[in-house]
């Protein structure tokens, strides 16, 4: 998986994070921003900050620093 496509639609865990609370939490992203990943799980639909967590997006590991652009300009890279 390359950071340049959609990430919509994939799995996602959250593998590590500033905020304890999200660490193993997984779910389908069913939408993102330039800042954030919205979430469905189990439970809920949560929101999660992608600067300060590490996740793992179909079995690829991905610094959610390396991926704060708006979708629409990671994708045209």
């Amino acid at each position: 998986m390359k950071t340049t496509q959609s990430f919509i639609g994939h799995n996602l865990t959250v593998e590590s994070s500033s905020n304890e609370t999200l660490v193993g939490r997984t779910g389908i992203i069913r939408d993102e921003t330039k800042q954030t990943f919205t979430v469905e799980t189990n439970q809920d639909t949560i929101t999660i900050l992608k600067k300060p967590c590490v996740f793992t997006i179909n079995n690829i590991r991905i610094n959610g620093n390396t991926i704060t652009k708006a979708p629409h300009k990671r994708l045209q890279s």
